[in-house]
């Protein structure tokens, strides 16, 4: 009954994030986009689908247990890789996997363009070409929004990760599927060619969100229409505060002790593996959060001996 309660509802398609990822804040993005999206429209099939090859371990995550029995929200893995860990795949196998996902990308993108072409004509090709698994997940959809990972709409991660993204946002624009970016770091853009591909897609999106003004800025300078660019903060900040009892949970799994009278703050680390850092990159991204966790408890005990100076 409730399958066809919901037949007639709108279909929205999320790409760019998911729930299981290694990296706590896409899978916040993710979580946090699903309230959002259920929010305001209540009724419609949410599917968490797109393109990636790493798909981290479900049970490291609150999804199955907050969304697991929804039949209105789902997640559509047909297209993902279940090796884990793309960095600590073994080389010859990594490129194995590069290859084929770029093949089924742009094998894709060019039964998009023949559909375009035939129904020009007026000749309906969607049956045929349904039985490919991307085109299908793009082609049922009514509306696809797109986080891109938070930071993956630029080409300073390298050639695959340029090319995906382009791809997953060249097919909803040649399906005239409404496309909307959810909020995201965007640019830059240091090769002129995906400078200008950029701008192709930036034109013909719907909505674009950032979240920063640097982004803003930057679309803006572009040329891109000001009428459907709006910032505002990331969806992570969307999520209500974790309960004390699931810190306790967390902490406890995690080998950390705590005094459990001490005041805590969370911090959300990037997993750097797979965005191409060399090493040195890496430690001083450690140092760098140190220090920021450093000078948050030291600022958080100036502020706690203020409030009781004022009580």
């Amino acid at each position: 009954m409730v399958h066809k309660k919901i037949m007639n509802k709108k279909n929205i398609l999320l790409l760019g994030t998911n729930p299981f990822a290694l990296n706590r804040g896409c899978t916040a993005m993710c979580m946090s986009s699903i309230e959002i999206i259920k929010k305001y429209l209540p009724e419609s099939l949410l599917t968490i689908g797109g393109y990636s090859l790493e798909y981290g371990d479900p049970n490291a995550s609150l999804y199955v247990q907050k969304y697991g029995n929804r039949q209105d929200i789902k997640i559509d893995v047909s297209n993902v890789s279940k090796n884990g860990m793309f960095d600590k795949i073994k080389k010859i196998k990594k490129y194995i996997l590069v290859i084929s996902s770029l093949i089924k990308l742009n094998f894709a993108v060019d039964l998009c363009l023949l559909w375009r072409f035939f129904k020009y004509f007026g000749i309906d090709t969607s049956k045929i070409f349904c039985k490919n698994k991307i085109f299908k997940q793009f082609y049922n959809t009514d509306i696809i929004v797109d986080l891109k990972w938070g930071d993956q709409f630029t080409d300073i991660y390298g050639l695959f990760n340029t090319f995906v993204w382009f791809h997953e946002s060249i097919i909803p624009i040649l399906l005239n599927k409404p496309y909307i970016l959810f909020p995201q770091t965007i640019g830059p853009f240091k090769n002129r060619f995906i400078y200008f591909l950029a701008k192709f897609i930036l034109d013909r999106t719907k909505i674009i969100i950032v979240r920063e003004r640097k982004s803003e800025k930057y679309i803006f300078k572009m040329g891109v229409d000001r009428k459907k660019i709006f910032l505002i903060p990331d969806t992570a900040f969307y999520l209500d505060p974790i309960a004390s009892e699931d810190v306790d949970i967390i902490l406890n799994k995690e080998n950390v002790c705590v005094d459990p009278n001490s005041t805590r703050i969370g911090i959300t680390l990037r997993y750097v593996g797979t965005a191409g850092q060399d090493k040195l990159t890496h430690e001083n991204y450690i140092k760098i959060m140190v220090q920021i966790a450093e000078y948050m408890q030291k600022s958080m005990v100036v502020l706690f001996y203020l409030f009781l100076m004022t009580e």
